[in-house]
């Protein structure tokens, strides 16, 4: 069943920064349409769904995601669907509840007893009471996110008030300085990635595989896996490339390489947001009024978190990386269709839709169409991640 509704998200962290869920914010009178598309093929993670306080009684007779999905009541807490009373039936048939404006002073205070999650933006509590209104909140027993954290010195605030849950995107929105050296961790897999989407000889390939053992063997153990279904066994690197192809083979150097950090907590989050990006750019590009290469659009959503993770500068990655003229252009500056494509995927990781609309015009996409884009890479990207 496709979107009828738009749709942005914001990832929730631990304290550790490991990816809990999303925050996902629709436009007024789709929550009900979303919860029914959830139901079809929820991601594993745990979604904390905006919904207008009018909007709770519909919302609570779709299915929610066999317990995956937390309804956060936004809007007027004095609207009668709103009320203690309503909200104790909800979870008396198991609907669990986030009280996002848990922030001091906000009517939405008196129903937190009901509520499983409060959400406190820290920028509206004094730093110096910040930690002791956390503890307030912990002892009537609710988990507390911090919400809205875009910057690195917020979310630093938020671990050190307390806070068991941190909601923001500080790390594509406020990263680490970018610097001109390469980490050595990544320069056999980036190497290994410009010469596939090159289509190098395959000699020069094998020698950038052969310069990381370890990728090496990688390679090796996806040539024989499942995944390809080959018959016969691969015995050798240059066989493997062989059977792999170009295109393939450097979809899987690309995914290896956001996901090469994956057990670090930053980088997890990072990981998941590349392969949301390039699967959400690929699955809209021939949906464009003026269609652009699937597999361009893929590997420009995913190389476009890379300065961040890998703490660059995008026109050091450019140079490192050499790709196709319209994929630089469209890292380095946001030109071009591409560009624009890359600008929509970030946009909806922005919790105001201003652009966003701005951007589905201008490309013309309904934004139906970018919300129903967006719920499917979302477990696609969490089978990516996993699966590296």
């Amino acid at each position: 069943m496709a979107a009828a509704f738009a749709l942005t998200r914001m990832p929730i962290v631990d304290r550790r920064d490991r990816l809990v869920g999303y925050r996902l914010r629709v436009s007024q009178g789709g929550t009900s349409a979303l919860l029914d598309r959830l139901a079809g093929d929820p991601p594993d993670a745990r979604l904390f769904v905006d919904v207008l306080a009018n909007e709770l009684r519909q919302a609570c007779g779709s299915s929610l995601g066999a317990g995956r999905v937390v309804l956060c009541p936004v809007g007027d807490a004095d609207d009668p669907a709103g009320s203690p009373t309503q909200l104790e039936a909800m979870r008396a048939r198991g609907v669990r509840l986030a009280l996002t404006d848990a922030n001091p002073r906000s009517a939405w205070l008196s129903r937190l007893s009901l509520a499983d999650y409060a959400g406190v933006s820290p920028d509206l509590v004094p730093p110096a009471h910040l930690t002791r209104y956390v503890d307030a909140l912990h002892r009537r027993h609710a988990r507390v996110i911090a919400t809205g954290v875009r910057s690195l010195a917020a979310r630093e605030a938020a671990q050190a008030a307390g806070f068991d849950l941190i909601e923001g995107d500080w790390f594509v929105h406020d990263p680490q300085p970018g610097g001109d050296r390469v980490d050595p961790a990544y320069a056999s897999v980036l190497r290994a990635l410009g010469l596939a989407q090159a289509e190098a000889p395959l000699a020069e390939i094998e020698r950038a595989l052969r310069a990381d053992p370890a990728l090496a063997f990688r390679l090796m153990r996806y040539a024989n896996s499942a995944a390809l279904g080959l018959r016969t066994r691969i015995r050798t690197l240059r066989e493997a490339l062989t059977v792999i192809g170009y295109r393939p083979l450097a979809r899987w150097l690309g995914l290896s390489l956001v996901t090469a950090s994956v057990d670090t907590g930053s980088n997890a989050v990072l990981a998941n947001t590349a392969t949301l990006r390039g699967r959400l750019m690929e699955v809209l590009s021939p949906q464009l009024a003026a269609p652009i290469d699937a597999n361009d659009a893929f590997f420009t959503g995913l190389l476009s978190v890379l300065p961040a993770m890998m703490e660059l500068t995008p026109e050091r990655l450019v140079a490192a990386l050499k790709p196709a003229t319209s994929i630089a252009l469209a890292l380095m500056g946001r030109i071009g269709p591409l560009g624009r494509l890359l600008r929509l995927a970030e946009c909806c990781e922005d919790p105001d839709p201003t652009e966003l609309a701005a951007l589905c015009l201008e490309l013309g996409l309904a934004p139906a169409a970018v919300a129903e884009a967006q719920l499917q890479a979302l477990p696609w990207a969490e089978r990516s991640v996993r699966a590296s």
